[in-house]
């Protein structure tokens, strides 16, 4: 998938013909790339297997300043070095970079450990995420055109499909690491006098 095959298809949804080129000024298409952008944002914002990034260790440069790559869109920090696990809620994402709002500085002179969210290029999405991508840019961009009631239904129900694929897919994820986290690796091998885990659907580790 990629951003010209859902403009494609975008344009297609309101009557209009295909184009060859994703940065063409028709009024349409910087309609259709608008939708995109919001759309995909929105959706990659939230956080997916695909795009989550796990204690990232971020060193200071040669002036202490943390830079965070510019492809960040959510930024949580899990630890600071040298620091007590409280003094972390004292450094926070501004810009590219991570302040003090202590000592109201950018000189953080030590390396941060955080938790990213990064914003891919859509041709590097999963099949999955740039279909529901499509479907919901394509349902958008009909109901800005004022379109029939049962042409809508039909594309809001395709977006909900694809987003309904796309979380069952985030769920199997999820459910594979719970598995593989030490609590329920100990969990299997009977350690702790229990064989149940109340995280688990069913309750039962395997």
């Amino acid at each position: 998938m990629n951003r010209l095959n859902i403009i494609r298809h975008m344009l297609s949804v309101v009557g209009e013909g295909g184009v060859s080129n994703e940065d063409s000024t028709h009024p349409s298409v910087q309609t259709a790339n608008g939708i995109i952008d919001t759309e995909n944002l929105d959706l990659q914002g939230r956080g997916w297997w695909f795009n989550r990034e796990h204690a990232l260790t971020l060193v200071p440069d040669n002036r202490g300043e943390v830079v965070v790559p510019a492809s960040t869109i959510g930024f949580k920090i899990s630890s600071v070095a040298h620091k007590s696990p409280a003094e972390k809620k004292r450094y926070v994402k501004r810009g590219y970079r991570v302040y003090d709002t202590i000592a109201h500085t950018y000189d953080i002179g030590c390396s941060i450990v955080a938790d990213t969210v990064t914003l891919l290029s859509i041709d590097d999405l999963p099949a999955l995420a740039g279909n529901y991508l499509m479907r919901k840019c394509a349902y958008e961009m009909y109901i800005d055109d004022d379109g029939d009631q049962f042409k809508t239904n039909k594309l809001e129900s395709a977006a909900a499909r694809a987003w309904q694929s796309l979380y069952s897919a985030e769920m199997q994820y999820l459910a594979v690491n719970a598995l593989d986290s030490p609590q329920a690796r100990r969990l299997r091998a009977g350690v702790g006098g229990s064989s149940l885990n109340p995280n688990l659907i069913g309750g039962r580790a395997r």
